[in-house]
């Protein structure tokens, strides 16, 4: 039986009286890729805030690694392994990807033990960097890097810390095919030690994941679950994001 690396239980928020989330039950397994999709105020953003910590639920309860962590602060999330990265990328513009790269260690196991071992951090960071397509950019600063290479300097940023379960928060967006592809390859590589799920509306661009599962949210609810193709061809999910008499090959060609 697959381990269930995080457990959302009968989870519910609400603000002011207005439910955003309604018994979210939600279940991941170790080394698993799942994405969450659903249209614009679904609560996508809610769920990925409150596994992180950034928000508390009204009701239910995380458990992650066996421990319940439901009103555990995003802090202490970062430390037993729940990291989050937004869709826009942040690093250190004036520093190079090294240093940039550098400090992640740096916050990861502090600057004593960084300069005592440094000739094997920098052998390290070789290492990821080729992972990343970046073994070519060490040296360039990180704000003349593209779009695309930047959002690979931060995932990278983020891997270093070996992380349990990554939050990506529609990691294709603005990307060319070509880097989408790319980018594919690379999450299904850190799949092998980590947890990812990822909030998307690019359909292509989950399509790239054949094995993945797909979480699909509307008004606060999960209404299905399942591969790809078994989504695409859910009654409930094409009228929920087309409105009825739309077609189903409109889902699949967008």
């Amino acid at each position: 039986m697959p381990h269930h690396l995080l457990k959302v239980e009968n989870l519910s928020f609400a603000v002011n009286g207005l439910t955003i989330l309604n018994n979210i039950n939600l279940f991941l397994n170790a080394n698993e890729i799942r994405f969450l999709i659903g249209p614009n105020g679904a609560g996508k953003t809610t769920l990925m805030d409150i596994i992180c910590g950034k928000i508390s639920p009204s009701k239910g309860r995380i458990v992650f690694n066996e421990k319940d962590i439901t009103y555990h602060p995003n802090y202490i999330r970062a430390k037993v392994g729940i990291v989050r990265k937004f869709q826009t990328p942040s690093v250190f513009n004036t520093l190079t990807v090294r240093d940039n790269l550098i400090l992640s260690f740096i916050s990861e196991v502090g600057l004593k033990t960084v300069e005592k071992n440094i000739k094997e951090i920098n052998e390290r960071i070789e290492e990821i960097s080729r992972i990343f397509n970046l073994e070519k950019k060490l040296s360039e600063k990180a704000q003349n890097l593209s779009h695309g290479e930047r959002q690979m300097l931060e995932l990278c940023m983020i891997m270093v810390k070996k992380p349990s379960l990554v939050l990506l928060d529609e990691p294709g967006a603005g990307l060319s095919k070509t880097e989408k592809k790319n980018l594919s390859k690379i999450i299904e590589q850190i799949r092998q030690n980590t947890t990812v799920l990822i909030v998307e509306h690019d359909m292509d661009f989950v399509r790239m994941f054949e094995t993945a599962r797909v979480t699909v949210l509307h008004e606060g609810q999960i209404i299905a679950e399942g591969k790809m193709d078994e989504i695409q061809n859910n009654k409930q999910v094409i009228e929920v994001y087309l409105g009825k008499g739309r077609s189903r090959d409109y889902v699949v060609n967008q």
